[in-house]
């Protein structure tokens, strides 16, 4: 029980972060879809995937468009950079997942937990990348 409430701590804090700032169409339906999933851990890991698919899905589009302006950028740079953190990025969930496997004795919570770290760090490239296309856009 101590761990059910734990996460149901940290998803709301994360919803408490991205009520910080803007809110993207993705946030918004994550939002809903974990609102109908608690108390379920099962629920909300069907949710963080879902939302993680969306993510990746936003990645790629971004990247086409700053690849659309090449005037402004060496785009083999910009893949050799993509790369090197999508390799950063799958070594540090695997390290929060391994984390959270002690942390939550294993199970669905760290599924959870490691879920939702996924999720946000992607997302974080996503508006990073977006904010740099816009700063593009206003050259």
């Amino acid at each position: 029980m101590k761990n059910v409430l734990l996460l149901l701590l940290f998803l709301s804090t994360s919803f408490y972060g991205f009520s910080q700032e803007e809110n993207h169409p993705i946030d918004i339906e994550n939002s809903k879809c974990l609102e109908t999933a608690v108390p379920t851990t099962i629920g909300s890991i069907q949710c963080e995937q879902k939302a993680l698919k969306a993510w990746k899905v936003e990645l790629t589009n971004v990247l086409n468009l700053i690849k659309s302006k090449p005037t402004f950028i060496d785009i083999a740079l910009l893949e050799k950079t993509q790369k090197k953190w999508e390799t950063f990025h799958k070594s540090d969930v695997a390290f929060y997942y391994s984390y959270y496997q002690k942390s939550y004795q294993g199970g669905s919570l760290a599924m959870a937990a490691a879920g939702s770290y996924e999720k946000r760090q992607l997302r974080k490239r996503v508006l990073f990348l977006l904010d740099f296309y816009n700063e593009l856009e206003n050259e």
